[in-house]
């Protein structure tokens, strides 16, 4: 079937003489008669199909190595956070234990005495801190110091009386009083007073003790 035509009276000639139409485009028409509003058509057809074979290529020689890579990619991130999440979570129990020790290493300070005195010091309530052992705990110690020195120099007077009615030497100063044996009741009084002695200083030094921590004395 014709595209064109000049109607009734054929191709060549329109009515009352009237000029040729357009050239006649068919299924057959070659390329190189087709007009040129035709030929761009069909290069523009052409072009997109050639792209969409192109298109077409690419996907069919595409691999999926790429893809194999990028999912390797991702399993390796994912031990990554899996590694530094374990190490965050190491790190918490070390920072929650170093806490520990050092709350035990303050409580045992504060029990054997290493520890901060506070004591309310005026009406408004200022509070100062002082390190114990402190310079009261120190004037305890002289104070029981001059006590012993008393009752050294009482004990040497009580052996030195013993002595001169026993007979015996005075054994601090090793004069040799009457000449006689040792008394042994000046011996044996002599080691009961060292005992207090001894004694006397223990329940002194829980005094001091006792007074410097505030409980009863």
């Amino acid at each position: 079937g014709a595209l064109g035509g000049g109607g009734l009276f054929g191709p060549s000639a329109g009515a009352f003489g009237a000029p040729a139409s357009a050239a006649v485009v068919t299924h057959d028409t070659p390329y190189e008669s087709l007009p040129d509003d035709y030929k761009q058509m069909v290069r523009a057809i052409w072009q997109q199909m050639r792209e969409t074979r192109q298109a077409a290529d690419v996907v069919d020689r595409a691999s999926a190595e790429p893809l194999e890579q990028l999912a390797a990619g991702v399993a390796g991130l994912r031990r990554m956070a899996l590694r530094v999440g374990a190490l965050q979570e190491r790190e918490g129990a070390q920072a929650a234990a170093l806490k520990d020790r050092t709350k035990k290493a303050a409580r045992d300070a504060e029990q054997h005495g290493v520890w901060a005195l506070q004591s309310v010091t005026q009406p408004a309530g200022l509070r100062v801190v002082e390190e114990l052992p402190a310079r009261v705990m120190w004037d305890y110690v002289r104070e029981f110091e001059q006590k012993l020195e008393e009752y050294d120099a009482k004990i040497a007077e009580v052996e030195r009386q013993l002595a001169l009615r026993a007979g015996a030497p005075h054994p601090h100063h090793g004069a040799d009083v009457g000449g006689g044996p040792p008394g042994t009741t000046a011996a044996r009084l002599a080691q009961v007073v060292a005992a207090q002695q001894g004694a006397f200083l223990r329940a002194a030094a829980a005094v001091a003790w006792a007074a410097c921590r505030g409980g009863p004395v």
